[in-house]
This record gives C-alpha cells, structure tokens and sequence, in this order.
C-alpha cells in the first residue's frame, strides 16, 4: 500500500505544474495601466457647449475627486449634486465640492430675470478612476 501511494504522489507532480504560468511572462507585463477616463469632453448648457478639463491630480483629497465651475463672465451660474450643497459662482470666479470618484447627476442653473436661478441643463457625470483628480466645467456664455 505504501509504494502504490508514492506512484500516485509522484505521478501527481506534473500535472500540478502542467498548469503553471511563466513567471517571465508576468514580469514583462506593464504593472501600471492608467484607469479609463469617463468625464466627456463638454457639456451643453442653456444650449450652448461648454468645456470640461479634467485632470488626474490637482484634487483637495486623494480619495476624492475636486468638481469646479468657472464662471468666466456675465451672471452668476451654479451646480448642484446630490446629496451635496449648491455651489455659486460670480462672474469671473470659481466655485468647487468634492465629492466620492462615482457617477452623479449635476444640475446647473445660471441667474436669469432679477437675479432668479433658472436651470440650464443636467447631466450624468461619471467621476470613476479620478480619486484625487479633479474636473472643471468652464462656462462662458449666459
């Protein structure tokens, strides 16, 4: 009984290591692949296409990603998202939230008549790869 379990535990060997991959082909694979950007390159607001920039570093907080709005000119304009609160910028500033790297919806809204803030548009936004990154959305027209 003895010599028949060592035939099996020697046969068993090869076909262990018949499944084995070269360490040589795992060492020649490049162990650091950027993750996919999802941000789109611009958004429309109020009609009218606005530009999104977005960078992989930059961000207030390495484990989230940092959202502004540049107002370049004209009346004050605003976002929003859920679960976070309302960020206003005046003409010639920037306002920013940050938040966790995931997919949201923004609203944006821009000062109509007297002042009042009319919404211009909202869209799904996805934030995934981008901790302590951050995306700016400038919007120049009214």
């Amino acid at each position: 009984m003895k010599n028949s379990f060592k035939v099996l535990a020697l046969a068993a060997i090869p076909l262990s290591l018949a499944g084995c991959v070269d360490v040589g082909d795992l060492m020649d694979q490049p162990q650091s692949q950027e993750k996919p950007i999802y941000v789109q390159n611009s958004l429309s607001l109020g009609g009218q296409s606005q530009a999104v920039s977005v960078q992989r570093s930059g961000g207030a907080y390495p484990d989230q990603v940092e959202v502004c709005l540049f107002n370049s000119r004209g009346w004050d304009k605003q976002f929003s998202v859920e679960n976070y609160p309302a960020k206003r910028a005046a003409a010639g500033s920037t306002a920013c939230t940050n938040v966790n790297a995931a997919a949201y919806t923004f609203h944006f809204q821009a000062a109509g008549f007297l002042g009042a803030m009319e919404h211009k548009g909202s869209h799904v936004i996805n934030l995934t790869n981008l901790e302590g990154g951050k995306v700016t959305v400038s919007w120049g027209t009214d």
